[in-house]
């Protein structure tokens, strides 16, 4: 039991600390949660990209509200092996060089249903978006966790489903 208190308080004592974070010149910096696909192969051809997409991510305010889903069109690289080496952004790789082949869509998030599971459901919606996107994960969506994003059919059901790796609460 005393673990899970000095647990508790070190995580709360994090939650804090990131809420209140300051940058280098003074602004607040606001957490994030990013969703983040492998290298898609075959690509996805999605109306709000010209290019085949090969990487989708999600990145969400620690508010749940509003995000950019990033269209990311950059071929991506491999060894022998089949280990991704270049091409695409990764949360330890954060290329300018790769810029001109991603899309970043403003949208917001809104919550749809919850599952007798204890999956999510939610809906990304926006001015830009003409493809319906959703995004099913386990739990709240800043918990953690496995997640899916996924490409609605013309029937209004899962028509393609993209695993996702959840990063939770980060700082920019």
């Amino acid at each position: 039991m005393r673990w899970l208190a000095a647990t508790f308080a070190i995580v709360l004592a994090i939650g804090v600390r990131l809420s209140t974070a300051q940058s280098e010149n003074g602004q607040t910096l606001v957490p994030f949660i990013e969703l983040q696909s492998d290298a898609l192969t075959p690509p996805v051809v999605v109306e709000e990209s010209p290019r085949p997409v090969h990487q989708v991510r999600l990145v969400i305010d620690a508010s749940l509200k509003r995000g950019n889903l990033i269209l990311d069109s950059n071929r991506p690289e491999f060894d022998e092996f089949g280990k991704l080496i270049g091409g695409l952004q990764t949360p330890h790789v954060r290329a300018s060089s790769l810029d001109s082949l991603r899309r970043e869509i403003p949208c917001t998030i809104q919550m749809v249903k919850g599952g007798s599971d204890e999956w999510q459901l939610y809906r990304l919606e926006g001015p830009s978006l003409k493809t319906p996107f959703q995004v099913a994960t386990r739990n709240n969506i800043s918990e953690g966790g496995p997640a899916r994003l996924m490409i609605l059919g013309p029937d209004q059901k899962p028509a393609i489903v993209i695993h996702c790796t959840r990063y939770g609460l980060v700082l920019p």
